[in-house]
């Protein structure tokens, strides 16, 4: 018992340490996507309300070489104008991008894509400028798998640390709930301080309890008046099991063969020929106490019919 409520307290507390470790990196997590998805609105915002209508390229331009965010400058047809990390001659039409056309749509557009390792997420923010360009900036972080790469030592360390708090605090429960069953006085039952739940039982030990007590008062009273009955006997008396072994030799067999006192010597010397080997049912087999002017043990058997 003890082992199986120390395997569950523990398996119980490994699930639950390794849940609110996953769901607290997961939560972690959300909170810089969604601080990283705010900061591009604003750096969006900002660098939307300073540029003018008729120079929009050269002060993207200019701003551009200044942002540690990605900016690219897209027309309405999805060409590309302008980016701050790669020669806008070299990219492919934007038009089919989910941030482009949304941000072409309704003014405003936000996705996000994971790299081909999964180890980094790209955010990106587009609105539409007054001139009917899309103006973009992107950021990249590390998604949720790269941040449990990037940490899996220390989450290796967690583990190890939660497997020690786990086995520690399973081991201190045990005893903790095991102790009053434990400790439980099964002779006097009701002076235990128990659970609840085990006071049926408890009742019921109690109950059985008295109950054997009482017949093994009854049980000694008459082997007490067996014994006065058999010690105030003149002749030998030998019980015998069915299976033919001594149960029982009163102070006569003792005195007649003192030298064999020993139980299992007594029952070779007594003889106990035919005691148990025919007859009827339970019919008690006897031999006389005389036999020839030799005084001779008085057996008694209750014996079966032999198959």
């Amino acid at each position: 018992m003890r082992k199986r409520v120390f395997g569950s307290i523990f398996l119980t507390a490994i699930v639950t340490l390794l849940l609110t470790a996953g769901l607290f990196l997961l939560v972690v997590h959300a909170g810089l996507t969604r601080d990283l998805r705010g900061r591009l609105a604003r750096e969006g915002g900002y660098i939307a309300a300073t540029v003018s209508a008729d120079r929009d390229l050269e002060e993207i331009k200019a701003l551009g070489t200044l942002c540690a965010d990605r900016i690219t400058l897209v027309k309405k047809d999805g060409t590309v104008l302008y980016d701050n990390e790669t020669p806008a001659a070299e990219m492919e039409n934007h038009g089919t991008r989910p941030e482009i056309r949304r941000a072409a749509e309704t003014g405003v557009g936000e996705d996000s894509r994971l790299s081909e390792t999964l180890e980094t997420q790209t955010y990106y923010y587009a609105l539409r400028l007054a001139n009917g360009d899309i103006l973009r900036i992107a950021a990249t972080a590390d998604s949720a798998f790269g941040a449990l790469a990037g940490a899996s030592p220390w989450i290796v360390l967690v583990v190890l640390l939660a497997l020690l708090v786990a086995a520690l605090l399973a081991s201190r429960l045990t005893h903790v709930f095991l102790a009053p069953i434990v400790s439980l006085d099964l002779h006097d039952p009701l002076k235990n301080e128990a659970y609840d739940e085990l006071s049926p039982l408890l009742h019921r030990i109690d109950r059985q309890n008295r109950r054997i007590s009482i017949q093994m008062d009854e049980l000694r009273r008459r082997q007490a008046e067996f014994d006065d009955i058999t010690a105030r006997m003149d002749e030998g008396l030998v019980l015998f099991s069915s299976s033919g072994d001594i149960l029982s030799a009163n102070n006569v067999i003792h005195q007649l063969f003192p030298q064999d006192k020993a139980r299992r010597q007594l029952s070779d010397a007594v003889p106990r020929r035919g005691l148990c080997r025919s007859g009827r049912a339970g019919a008690p087999r006897r031999k006389r106490a005389h036999e020839n002017g030799e005084k001779r043990p008085y057996l008694v058997a209750r014996g079966q019919l032999g198959r």
